[in-house]
C-alpha cells in the first residue's frame, strides 16, 4: 500500500472513529440524561399520588368512624369470615363481581360486623391527573394477586380487574421495595416506571406512575439526524484536508525510506540532509540521523569485538538502549570467558608443575633410596673381593663418580634442603655447586627470614626452578662471566633478583624458549610479577611472588 494511500485511510479512519465516538457518547450521555431525568420526574408524581392516595384512604377511615350512620349493615357481594372477623381496612375488589377497586373499612367489635366502602371515584380522580407526563403518561394502583385494581387509560372498556400486571415494578413493590426503571409493563410495552407499596392495615396496594420510552426518546431521533448531517459534513471536510497534507508527506516520507533502505542494506555513511519545513519532520530526519550514527558505532563496536579487540570503548546511550546494552553484555561475556579461559588454563599449569614436581620427588627419593644404597654396597663388594689393586682403583673410581651423579641427579631433582632449611639456603648451595661446575662468578645472597621464613614449601620449590632456569640460561646462552642473585623475604611477598654480564638479548624482538617460557608460566602460577630489562653486558631480572597462598 502506498504512503498517500494509507496516510489517507489512517487519517479518514481515525477521524471517522473519533467523530462516531464523540456522537455516541454524545448520544448516550444525553440519552442517560433524558432517563434520569423523566425517571426523576415519575418518582416526584408518583410520590406525590401515592401521599393523596393514603391521605384520601386515612381521611375517609376517619370520616366513617365517626359517622356510624354511613356503615352499611349487609354488602352486595359474600365477603369471607377472615375479613368480617377483624376491623380494619381491606381491598375487597376480588369479592366485587364488578372488578372495579373496592376499599372497605370493617368494624367486628359487635356481633353484627358493619362495614363501610370508599368511593372508588375519588382514588381515580386522583390517578387520572396526568400533568408532566406526556401522552403516554398514567398511575394505576394494581393488587396483592397482581391485578389491576384502577382502570387503564389504553383499555378503558375493560374492567380493571381483568387486566394482569406481573411487571417487576409491581413484583418488588410487593416485597416493601421503592424504586424507578425501564422495563416492559403490562402491556408489555417499554416504560419508563416508578413504584411504591402502599399499606394500611390489612390493604396491601402497589402505585405506578409509568410513561411510554418510545415518547421519552422521541427528541433523540431528531438530534440523532443532527449528528449524522454534521457528521457526514467533517468527514467530507477531512477527507480533503488528507489528501492535502498525504501530499506535503508524501515527499519526505518517500525519501526517508530511500535513507532506511539504505541502512537495511549495511549502509550507515549515506549523508541525511532533513528537510526545511515541518518541523516535525525535520525532528524525525534529525532524530534518523543520530540513528545511523548509533548504529554506525555499534556496527564499528560490533565489528571489533569480532576482531577479539575486546579493550575498545563504548557507552551505551542510556539503560534502554538494548542494542548497546547487547554488545556490552557480549563483550563482558567474553572477557569473562577470557578470563575463566585463563584461569583454567592457569591451573592445568599449576596441576601440571604440581605432578612434575610430585614426579621428580618420587625419582629423587628412589634414586636416593633405591640406587644410591645399591651402588655403594657395590662399592664395598668391589673394595672386598676385588684384589687386583689396579683393576679395583677403576672400579672404585667409577662407582664414585656415578654416586657423585645420581647425587647431583637427586639434588637437581629435588633439594633435600629445601623442606629442612628452606628455600634460601637451598639457593645459596645450588650456586656454590654451579660455581664449582660451570667456573662462573656466580654470587648469591640470602635475605630471607632463616628459620622464621613464611615461605611454603610449594613456593619454595617454584622460586627454586625459576633460579635453575635462569642460571642454565646463563650458561648456555649469555656468555657471562659474572652473575649476582638475591632473595629477599617481606611481610606480603618475595623477591627474587638476578643479573648477569652476558651479551643481552631484546625481550620485545625475542621469541622465548623453554627456559623463559616456563620462567614466565612459573611466574603466572604464583601470581607473581616479572621484570626483564635486558642489554649488552647486563641482563636483570625482578621477580616478586605474593606469599598469600594460591587458590586452586
Amino acid at each position: 500500500m502506498r504512503i498517500k494511500t494509507w496516510v489517507i485511510i489512517v487519517l479518514n479512519s481515525l477521524v471517522i472513529f473519533v467523530v462516531g465516538v464523540l456522537a455516541f457518547a454524545f448520544y448516550e450521555q444525553f440519552l442517560q440524561s433524558l432517563n434520569e431525568r423523566a425517571l426523576q420526574q415519575l418518582n416526584s408524581i408518583m410520590h406525590l399520588k401515592r401521599i393523596q392516595v393514603e391521605r384520601l384512604i386515612m381521611q375517609e377511615r376517619l370520616d366513617l368512624t365517626g359517622q356510624k350512620s354511613r356503615f352499611m349493615e349487609q354488602v352486595p357481594f359474600a365477603l369471607p369470615d377472615s375479613v368480617l372477623n377483624r376491623t380494619g381496612v381491606y381491598d375487597l375488589t376480588r369479592f366485587n363481581p364488578t372488578g372495579y377497586l373496592t376499599i372497605g373499612l370493617v368494624q367486628a367489635d359487635s356481633a353484627n360486623p358493619r362495614i363501610a366502602l370508599i368511593d372508588h371515584q375519588k382514588i381515580q380522580h386522583i390517578l387520572l391527573e396526568r400533568t408532566g407526563m406526556g401522552n403516554t403518561g398514567e398511575s394505576y394502583l394494581v393488587g396483592e394477586d397482581f391485578r389491576l385494581r384502577t382502570s387503564s387509560r389504553f383499555f378503558p372498556e375493560k374492567r380493571p380487574h381483568s387486566l394482569l400486571a406481573k411487571t417487576r415494578g409491581v413484583t418488588e413493590a410487593l416485597n416493601g421495595k421503592s424504586g424507578y426503571g425501564i422495563f416492559p409493563d403490562y402491556r408489555e410495552v417499554q416504560v419508563f416506571s416508578s413504584y411504591a407499596p402502599i399499606q394500611i392495615d390489612s390493604l396491601q396496594l402497589v402505585i405506578l406512575s409509568e410513561m411510554d420510552v418510545s415518547e421519552v426518546i422521541a427528541p433523540l431521533h431528531a438530534m440523532r439526524r443532527r449528528l449524522l448531517t454534521i457528521s457526514l459534513g467533517m468527514i467530507a471536510l477531512v477527507i480533503v484536508i488528507s489528501l492535502f497534507l498525504a501530499n506535503i508527506l508524501t515527499r519526505p516520507l518517500i525519501l526517508m525510506i530511500k535513507h532506511l533502505q539504505a541502512m537495511a542494506n549495511g549502509d550507515y555513511r549515506q549523508p541525511i540532509s532533513p528537510p526545511r519545513y515541518l518541523g516535525e519532520i525535520q525532528e524525525t530526519y534529525t532524530a534518523l540521523s543520530e540513528l545511523q550514527q548509533v548504529l554506525s558505532g555499534a556496527v564499528d563496536f560490533s565489528t571489533e569485538i569480532g576482531n577479539m579487540n575486546l579493550t575498545r570503548a563504548y557507552q551505551p546511550l542510556s539503560t534502554h538502549d538494548l542494542l548497546g546494552n547487547s554488545l556490552i553484555s557480549m563483550r563482558d561475556k567474553l572477557l569473562e570467558y577470557q578470563q575463566k579461559e585463563a584461569d583454567h588454563t592457569l591451573t592445568t599449569k599449576r596441576l601440571l608443575v604440581d605432578r612434575m614436581e610430585q614426579e621428580r620427588k618420587r625419582l629423587a627419593r628412589e634414586l636416593h633410596d633405591g640406587i644410591g644404597p645399591l651402588l655403594t654396597s657395590l662399592r664395598l663388594y668391589v673394595q672386598n673381593h676385588i684384589t687386583d689393586d689396579s683393576h679395583q682403583a677403576d672400579m672404585k673410581r667409577l662407582l664414585d663418580e656415578t654416586i657423585k651423579e645420581i647425587r647431583m641427579m637427586t639434588y637437581a631433582l629435588m633439594p633435600p634442603s629445601l623442606q629442612d632449611f628452606g628455600v634460601g639456603l637451598t639457593l645459596k648451595q645450588f650456586a656454590t655447586q654451579m660455581q664449582k661446575a660451570t667456573q662462573l662468578d656466580i654470587q648469591f645472597e640470602d635475605l630471607t627470614q632463616g628459620d622464621g621464613s613464611r615461605i611454603p614449601l610449594s613456593l619454595g620449590v617454584n622460586i627454586f626452578r625459576i633460579y635453575q632456569e635462569l642460571v642454565n640460561n646463563t650458561v648456555r646462552h649469555a656468555e657471562a662471566s659474572l652473575v649476582r642473585s638475591s632473595l629477599s623475604e617481606f611481610e606480603d611477598r618475595v623477591s627474587l633478583f638476578y643479573v648477569d654480564n652476558g651479551k643481552g638479548f631484546s625481550p620485545e624482538k625475542t621469541t622465548f624458549g623453554a627456559g623463559l617460557s616456563n620462567i614466565k608460566e612459573r611466574v603466572a602460577i604464583f601470581n607473581g610479577l616479572i621484570e626483564i630489562h635486558s642489554e649488552p653486558g647486563r641482563t636483570s631480572f625482578e621477580i616478586e611472588l605474593p606469599l598469600a597462598p594460591v587458590h586452586q
